[in-house]
């Protein structure tokens, strides 16, 4: 989430370089057109406005494609994953989709102490798998609104409940950790902001939060704290 605040006012400046190039208009020429006074009491139209035009467009769209990539950093793990979704227009801003998640984490050398206060260190890894689908509308001028519903299923070597025990056949003490198989709920809502660097290609920010985040055990949850950060196409929790 660190590392997310810090990137998040350069793609912001860079959002605003974007948008200030389509307000800039060519110099006027030096053998203007002549028109009639019928075209210039109309009405003007979404192609004599650069941003109104490329914006129109993307609210024109049929599909929504997003080849997104999961990576997390907390308390000693590392989360990298991919989580691919595709939408289809239903009704004017409206989209509906669907899309796959697949995470992996390792915990790398955490501390497990003996009840005679020895200590000992050991790596553990988690995988999750699922899918869901979304419901997506676009506001205005490339502001929009998401709700998504997953469910995963997730693979946890449990070093919360890891117990260090004496190998009869070695004659060595190892630390044993229990596996625990679970599916979680997830229901991530957000709000973005598509920044458009060329026709049908977008740089989306998305703040999102999961609202079932506060019910949930936080042990086992996927995103450490509910709130996920979308630059691009990372996905930073």
């Amino acid at each position: 989430m660190k590392v997310a605040l810090l990137l998040l006012p350069a793609v912001m400046f860079f959002s605003s370089a974007l948008i200030a190039q389509d307000d800039v208009q060519p110099a006027p020429s030096s053998h203007p057109t002549p028109q009639s006074s019928e075209n210039n009491l109309a009405e003007p139209r979404h192609e004599d406005s650069p941003f109104l035009s490329r914006y129109g467009k993307a609210n024109q769209l049929k599909f929504i494609i997003e080849p997104d990539l999961d990576f997390g950093s907390v308390n000693q793990q590392l989360t990298v994953g991919v989580a691919p979704t595709v939408g289809h227009k239903l009704w004017k801003g409206l989209y509906a989709g669907a899309g796959m998640i697949y995470t992996y984490s390792v915990v790398k050398n955490l501390p497990i102490t003996e009840l005679n206060g020895q200590v000992y260190f050991a790596s553990a890894y988690r995988q999750t798998y699922g899918g869901g689908v979304y419901l997506h509308y676009n506001i205005w001028k490339g502001l929009y609104v998401r709700v998504r519903f997953d469910v995963l299923h997730r693979y946890i070597e449990d070093l919360a409940n890891a117990t260090v025990i004496a190998n009869i056949t070695t004659g060595k003490t190892e630390v044993k950790i229990p596996v625990i198989k679970m599916n979680i709920p997830d229901m991530p809502v957000g709000i973005g902001y598509n920044i458009l660097i060329k026709k049908k290609l977008f740089l989306p920010i998305k703040l999102s939060y999961n609202i079932l985040y506060p019910f949930l055990n936080k042990q086992y949850t996927v995103y450490p704290d509910g709130w996920i950060i979308k630059l691009g196409i990372f996905n930073i929790f």
